[in-house]
């Protein structure tokens, strides 16, 4: 996608093209803006249209890292005149001021000044991050935290609030936005249900693959990139599949490979995978650690095979990645749904963590190799909906994502590929195992000594 920074007060140039370096990853090419209070830097990733950032009017000036699938309408409807998706939401922030974004339908973190009055806004899940520093000294963003370090300690900002800024006083506030809300339980029929749930999920697909021939998709060969390579294919996409692994020595072979083969080999997709020795992830290992800026067990096990497989994709010149992130969220695929005495709540609860737990993670791997993350399953009206379809329908005793599986039949996967049960990323790639052999029995205390 793109990169976004800036910061206030504090002009040295040197200071801010050494924390511009640690973004340049995000993009192809860069604009730098250095006037009266303020350093501005705009990292172009273009997927379709090349339109340079900063855009600027008489009194306001923006950047965003963005990828709206609903600026064409928006632009006919409020007569706007903009080329692209990030000229579209600046015409219209013009025009309406940030209640603009209650009718965006797509994904942003974004900067905007009018008057002396910067903003800071993301989309409501966190799909794009942005991380800020103020101090009395200085005020600061940035797409990436990595990039802020030497202003100070770097805040996320939360998705739902939006930041204001005023440059004049040197002050911030911060205003709450509305979350996703449990909607009222439908009583449709099952087929109803699924009748509904292929409508939106194959518009979700759609609309993030408008304007693609050749689509990436990050693969496991579970229930939930299958059904997302599966729809790319039906759309007409050429669809390449990338998967990553670990073995060596007594290890066995990588669920996830073994999968992702039998299921591209099934359905007709091309794939392409690597499997990785435990000399070759231990040299990888800090890499990936300085990316995601974490040495969390988890995050590392689930950015180790991530990281391989956008490489392989940046290696066949893919701009965009989609993975099936979401799904579990929507659709109870966790344990703790099984447990939680309202599913759909849990189900809510959950999605207010991903930017956190998941999506800064991942969009901070494929963007280390400049390649742009899609997540069909994170598609707003599609959550609205899922969150309406009874538990019954999502978990049992037996299986998870019960409706997911079922849509999955009724699109055309065979019933053995869409009722298998998969495990997570970090051991279905055999990743935890790498860390594990590594650390000698304590991953922790290995990946602290990174």
């Amino acid at each position: 996608m793109c990169g976004i920074f800036g910061v206030y007060k504090d002009l040295n140039q040197e200071k801010a093209d050494k924390a511009i370096a640690l973004l340049k990853h995000r993009g192809s090419s860069f604009k730098l803006i250095n006037e009266k209070n303020k350093i501005l830097c705009h990292i172009l990733h273009p997927v379709v249209n090349h339109v340079q950032q900063p855009l600027m009017s008489k009194s306001s000036v923006f950047m965003a890292n963005c990828e709206i699938y609903n600026w064409k309408t928006l632009n006919e409807k409020y007569s706007c005149s903009a080329k692209n998706d990030a000229e579209c939401l600046f015409q219209l922030l013009e025009k309406k001021g940030i209640a603009a974004l209650e009718e965006i339908d797509g994904v942003y973190a974004l900067y905007y000044e009018k008057d002396n009055i910067v903003i800071l806004a993301r989309d409501i899940l966190g799909e794009k991050p942005l991380c800020y520093v103020h101090t009395k000294d200085i005020f600061a963003f940035a797409s990436e935290a990595k990039a802020l370090t030497a202003y100070g300690t770097p805040v996320h900002l939360p998705p739902d609030e939006v930041l204001y800024y005023d440059s004049e006083k040197h002050a911030i506030q911060i205003k709450k936005r509305q979350f996703f809300t449990i909607p009222k339980e439908t009583k449709e029929l099952k087929q109803e249900i699924l009748q509904k749930l292929e409508k939106y999920l194959i518009e979700a697909v759609k609309k993030r693959v408008d304007g693609l021939d050749n689509v990436g998709i990050l693969f496991s060969g579970g229930i939930d990139s299958t059904i997302v390579a599966f729809l790319c294919k039906k759309l007409g996409k050429k669809v390449t599949c990338y998967t990553a692994g670990f073995h060596d020595g007594n290890t066995r072979e990588a669920p996830d490979i073994t999968q992702a083969e039998y299921v591209a080999k099934k359905l007709g997709f091309s794939l392409k995978s690597v499997i990785l020795n435990l000399k070759k992830t231990e040299s990888l290992i800090p890499e990936v650690v300085r990316i995601i800026e974490s040495r969390d067990v988890v995050k590392v096990g689930v950015a180790l095979p991530f990281y391989c497989a956008a490489e392989l994709a940046k290696h066949d010149k893919q701009k965009v990645l989609l993975s099936g992130l979401g799904s579990e969220e929507l659709f109870a695929g966790y344990q703790r749904h099984a447990l939680a005495e309202n599913v759909n709540q849990e189900c809510l609860s959950g999605l207010t963590l991903l930017w956190e737990r998941d999506l800064y993670r991942d969009d901070l791997i494929t963007m280390a190799h400049t390649v742009e993350l899609r997540l069909p399953f994170l598609d707003n009206t599609l959550i609205a909906y899922a969150l309406s379809i009874p538990a019954e329908y999502k978990i049992s005793e037996k299986q998870n994502k019960i409706i997911l599986r079922d849509l999955a039949v009724k699109l055309g996967i065979p019933e053995e590929i869409a009722m298998q049960k998969k495990i997570a990323a970090q051991y279905g790639s055999n990743f935890d195992k790498a860390l594990e052999k590594l650390g000698k029995g304590k991953k922790r205390e290995y990946l602290k000594k990174i």
